[in-house]
């Protein structure tokens, strides 16, 4: 199965990671993230959260463009840190 190229983004303004994804999270589920970056460099690794809105970027495909043919599709996932998850 191909992986999904994503970005997950704190609100409009906060820090942003990039993931690879087998499922797009809809908005409203609460997803549970890791951040190896965070890890190395001493930061919290381990965030919750609520996915508030998913959209895509999404490219054409066209013979006359060789870079395009592979076509492109990756999603910007708007998230909001929760305390903890749900039990």
């Amino acid at each position: 199965m191909n992986k999904i190229k994503a970005i997950i983004q704190e609100n409009d303004d906060g820090a942003y990671y990039h993931a690879l994804l087998s499922a797009i999270p809809r908005p409203g589920e609460e997803i549970t993230f890791y951040s190896y970056q965070d890890k190395l460099t001493a930061h919290q690794s381990l965030h919750h959260y609520v996915v508030l809105s998913v959209s895509h970027d999404i490219h054409d495909v066209t013979d006359n463009v060789a870079a395009s043919l592979d076509g492109f599709h990756q999603v910007t996932i708007l998230v909001e840190k929760q305390q903890k998850l749900n039990a």
